[in-house]
């Protein structure tokens, strides 16, 4: 027991000196322990609630952001596919109208060839039968100039049955061979 009051002496002393005073030693720390805990419920729980909820709020917002930038993307990258179709369908329609109006021109010069065909070989019929009319015509003029110069030659004039009956044996004469060439 001596020791410790000797320690106590010792301590009391340097209580004294330094001005530690146990029972306010206690006090300060009883304070503390109040204070630390009333700051931890109404200052530290509520920041770090708050922050916790902003930071959740940010993460939040860097989520949406990222799933609205990877909407974007998809709706370019789908936009893209559709303006490539646009233009895949637009060319397959100018190749449709050029087949179209390839044929529709090779039909058109098909009928012009036909027409002119026909047009040909009506001008040819009608150039066979001008020329055939005007042979008639000829023919019918040299048997009068034949009869007219054998009249002259005979001095004989023919009836009109007579002449007729001349003139068919003449026409019958020039339609042998002879008179086709």
């Amino acid at each position: 027991m001596l020791m410790y009051t000797e320690g106590a002496k010792q301590f009391g002393d340097l209580a004294a000196l330094v001005g530690i005073d146990l029972q306010v030693l206690l006090f300060q720390a009883a304070n503390t322990i109040i204070l630390f805990l009333l700051l931890r419920f109404l200052l530290f729980k509520p920041v770090t609630e708050h922050m916790a909820k902003r930071t959740k709020k940010i993460q939040d917002n860097i989520q949406n952001s990222e799933q609205l930038s990877k909407d974007a993307a998809d709706l370019k990258a789908d936009y893209e596919h559709k303006i490539s179709e646009i233009k895949d369908e637009g060319q397959e329609i100018i190749r449709e109208a050029t087949r179209n109006a390839n044929a529709k021109r090779d039909s058109i010069i098909k009928d012009a060839h036909e027409d002119a065909k026909g047009i040909l070989a009506r001008a040819e019929l009608e150039a066979a039968r001008s020329m055939e009319k005007a042979l008639d015509e000829y023919k019918k003029e040299i048997v009068a100039m034949t009869l007219h110069t054998t009249e002259r030659f005979i001095d004989v004039k023919l009836d009109d049955a007579g002449h007729e009956k001349l003139i068919n044996e003449f026409l019958g004469e020039m339609r042998d061979s002879a008179w086709q060439n």
